[in-house]
């Protein structure tokens, strides 16, 4: 799991996100992977996920909503559905907000169910 990289678990969230229930949302959240010297800052604005690498110690001057620290082992599991994401985000520490807060803003990111071409969309 540690071979696949970081960035690519963050391209399939940024696709992930589904629009009708982020679509009255705008949260930063902040993610710090210390054993890789990386982090993440994911914005949801409104059904849209921005999301972008920034430096480790820069979450001091930043407004965010949700602040993590993870093993980036445990979060790539957790996303790939290897570890159950319950045990995996009481691992974690939080900064700001907390594991339910978290859970809550990951909940807005999931498989949509595909459409076939030739069924209707239901809107």
């Amino acid at each position: 799991m540690r071979r696949f990289p970081l960035e690519g678990f963050f391209d399939i969230l940024a696709v992930s996100l589904d629009p009708e229930a982020s679509a009255q949302t705008d949260q930063k959240v902040g993610i710090r992977f210390p054993d890789e010297g990386k982090a993440y800052v994911i914005h949801v604005r409104r059904g849209v996920a921005e999301i972008r690498p920034c430096d480790p110690d820069a979450f001091g001057g930043m407004d965010l909503d949700i602040e993590v620290t993870a093993d980036s082992n445990a979060f790539r599991e957790m996303l790939a559905r290897i570890r159950n994401p319950v045990l995996a985000m009481a691992g974690f520490e939080y900064g700001k907000g907390g594991a339910i807060a978290f859970a809550r803003f990951l909940s807005m990111f999931g498989p949509l169910d595909p459409k076939l071409p030739y069924e209707p969309l239901n809107r």
